[in-house]
């Protein structure tokens, strides 16, 4: 069967030419001669020049960040635990923590600990490589379905973009769900170039795979199964209809059976997997869900946010209006030129935002970073809208507005680069080496409830003995934990207190300034260290060992 243009009104859709006979190995063979970043579009030194460059740069920005070797922060420390001891079939169970991995994810990762031992350069090999492999894939992608000027536009933006270089040095799924979204959709133009059997089959097989890799992926591959459903009805395909609806069975079974393994499998585990799936949409998460029906200005109001918010995080501008009107400008572009893949590529987030009216998926920051690639080329879309008006009689005002929305990205991207450890965020690392280097054998360890995961990676690299430590309790739910903790930490004559992910309680004190302030009063400070996000802090205490409380002290708080 074949996909000719739908009659649209004011929609462009290239026809596409009957298809001929092409076994497995011609579709292996053209799909990677079709690879190659320059095609006949690509018209001169200069403009392979600019390509060149700006792969080069996007590169060097994440291989840079990779190579800073921060220390885990809480959220990567918690997804790291799940690596470091257990067996491998134990990350088809539940994972600790309440933490929620793709399966595909979950076993590179525990292959790379296996290949490369326990380290952050282990941990985060894959996401730096899937954050390579995506910078070429955006630009490819672009090139081929909307020209070369669009794609140069889109490697640009994608090159310094804070998030997706951020993303490709963090030990989480984020940046393969970038690098899987984009492998789905240059699948997808290769086999909408010439739609056959074999290439509807590698297209099957790529979702397969997809969302094994990504749990976003579900997202993109509904986008693309309902912009090519909605064509092939036009035209009355039939044909392609059923196919798609076949992928469309394989592609939810292969997703179901994932989630299945990463949840329910194990003795206890669907209970233990219910409740990781309700931490996930719970609480926290609750202002990120679509309010539907919108019942009020509040609910509608939380629209207009969300659509600006997405593009300071993840996209990662400054400037969310000025990046809104050239989306906008991009919509309007693309809508005449080619609304199929315009579908393709806003469809996911349509799909993402009724998942999220369903509390099936938050619609928020990170979460969303699988849209970063499609967004960004709809946004070079739009430049190239404001290139073609104003070129000729107000050039001034198109690169006065590419430099008002790049300055930021840029200087943001080549400034932490220079940093002597690049993003760095929460170095309890360098805090656990301070008291490992200074403190006395007898010297407890207060860990702060919050920098619990992230102390659990680190230990097996300090001399710490788990008679030697205190655990902090959670103490944002009442003012009677604060009491515990503090009546605990005085039960001993040295105390080092380790801080990091420190956050305000209900009553909005800061609970390490609250603690440091009460303990003030009943000891002396004799050591700080401080770190990015994290600190640590010697006190004496002088304790009453005959005190009924000090008597009944238990080093073991929350865990």
């Amino acid at each position: 069967m074949i996909f000719h243009a739908a009659k649209v009104p004011g929609c462009k859709i290239q026809h596409r030419e009957a298809p001929q006979p092409e076994g497995f190995r011609g579709v292996i063979i053209k799909g990677l001669l079709s690879f190659t970043l320059m095609n006949n579009r690509v018209f001169s030194a200069g403009y392979r020049y600019w390509v060149f460059s700006l792969l080069a740069v996007g590169v060097f920005l994440r291989v840079m960040h990779y190579l800073g070797d921060r220390a885990l922060w809480m959220d990567e420390a918690k997804l790291a635990l799940n690596f470091v001891q257990p067996p491998t079939w134990t990350i088809f169970q539940p994972l600790l923590n309440n933490q929620i991995a793709p399966v595909g994810f979950l076993l590179i990762e525990k292959l790379a600990v296996g290949w490369f031992g326990v380290s952050e350069a282990a941990l985060r090999f894959y996401p730096l490589v899937a954050g390579v492999i995506s910078v070429f894939l955006v630009y490819k992608l672009a090139n081929k379905i909307f020209g070369a000027w669009v794609g140069l536009m889109a490697l640009g933006i994608f090159a310094v973009s804070h998030w997706a270089i951020y993303y490709a040095a963090e030990v989480k799924q984020y940046s393969s769900d970038m690098m899987v979204a984009l492998i789905l959709y240059v699948v997808a133009a290769y086999a909408l170039d010439r739609w056959n059997t074999t290439r509807w089959l590698v297209l099957t097989a790529a979702g397969v795979i997809g969302v094994w890799l990504s749990h976003p992926a579900t997202f993109i591959l509904a986008g693309i199964g309902i912009g090519i459903g909605v064509q092939s009805i036009a035209r009355k395909q039939w044909g392609d209809i059923a196919r798609l609806g076949i992928s469309t069975v394989i592609w939810i079974g292969s997703f179901a059976f994932g989630l299945y393994a990463t949840s329910t499998i194990g003795s206890g585990a669907t209970t233990a997997g219910s409740a990781t799936f309700s931490h996930m949409t719970g609480v926290a998460w609750t202002s990120t869900f679509a309010p539907f029906p919108p019942m009020s200005l509040s609910d509608t109001r939380w629209y207009w946010s969300a659509f600006f918010r997405v593009f300071n995080h993840p996209l990662g501008f400054a400037t969310q209006g000025l990046a809104a009107f050239l989306f906008l400008a991009g919509i309007v572009h693309l809508w005449s030129r080619n609304c199929l893949w315009l579908g393709l590529l806003v469809l996911p987030m349509l799909v993402a935002l009724l998942a999220s009216a369903l509390h099936l998926y938050p619609f928020s920051s990170r979460l969303l970073i699988f849209l970063v690639p499609g967004t960004i080329i709809i946004i070079a879309a739009g430049i190239e809208t404001l290139r073609q008006l104003a070129w000729d009689k107000c050039r001034p005002v198109w690169f006065l507005a590419i430099g008002v929305l790049l300055l930021q990205p840029v200087w943001g991207a080549f400034s932490n680069v220079t940093h002597k450890i690049p993003y760095d965020r929460e170095n309890i690392r360098a805090v656990l080496g301070h008291i490992d280097q200074f403190k006395s054998a007898d010297d407890r360890i207060y860990v702060y409830a919050r920098a619990g995961s992230a102390f659990r990676y680190y230990r097996s690299q300090f001399a710490f003995s788990e008679d030697n430590i205190i655990w902090g309790n959670s103490i944002r739910s009442s003012w009677d934990v604060y009491l515990g903790d503090i009546n605990r930490i005085r039960c001993f004559n040295r105390v080092w207190l380790v801080f990091s992910h420190v956050e305000t309680n209900k009553a909005g004190v800061d609970e390490e300034r609250y603690l440091l302030h009460s303990l003030d009063k009943n000891g002396q400070q004799l050591d700080t260290v401080k770190a990015s996000g994290a600190s640590g802090y010697l006190y004496r205490f002088d304790p009453d060992t005959s005190s009924e409380s000090c008597d009944s002290v238990t080093l073991t708080g929350q865990k």
